[in-house]
C-alpha cells in the first residue's frame, strides 16, 4: 500500500503534463522510498523501468537493450543489442510513439538495492565523504 508523498507526485505529475520533455533526477538517502514514489507515479502510463547495475557501459547498454527488446520492442526483430544509447532510446521513443502518437513517456532508472552500498564520494571541497 502506497501512503503519502501526495506534493512528490503532483511535482511529478506537474512536470508529466508540461508541454514538451522535462528531465527530472530523484536522489536521496537509501531506503526512503525513491523507487517505491517512482513505481507509482508510473502506475497507468506507458513506462519502462530499468535498475542500473555496477557494469561496464557496454554490459550497461546489452542488459538495457534486453529489457527493452523484451518489452515487445519492433526492433527486437532485427537486432539483439543496440548500436549505442542514442539508438536505445529512439527505438523506446518510437515503440510508445506507435503505441499511442500522443503517449509521454516515463523513463526511470535505479540502483538495485544489492548494489546500495556505502561508498566514498568526492565532496566539492575535495574531500571524501560517505554516500550516505
Amino acid at each position: 500500500m502506497f501512503i503519502g508523498r501526495e506534493q512528490e507526485l503532483r511535482f511529478f505529475e506537474d512536470k508529466y503534463n508540461a508541454p514538451g520533455g522535462q528531465l527530472v533526477v530523484l536522489y536521496g538517502r537509501r531506503r526512503i522510498g525513491k523507487t517505491e514514489l517512482l513505481h507509482e507515479f508510473a502506475k497507468g502510463k506507458p513506462h519502462v523501468f530499468y535498475s542500473c547495475r555496477e557494469i561496464t557501459d557496454g554490459q550497461q547498454l546489452a542488459a538495457f537493450s534486453e529489457r527493452l527488446l523484451n518489452a515487445d520492442s519492433p526492433a527486437a526483430k532485427y537486432i539483439s543489442v543496440f548500436a549505442d544509447w542514442e539508438a536505445a532510446f529512439k527505438a523506446f521513443r518510437q515503440s510508445i510513439v506507435q503505441a499511442s502518437p500522443q503517449a509521454k513517456t516515463v523513463a526511470s532508472s535505479a540502483q538495485p538495492k544489492e548494489n546500495a552500498r556505502k561508498k566514498p564520494v568526492q565532496a566539492a571541497s575535495g574531500r571524501k565523504r560517505s554516500s550516505q
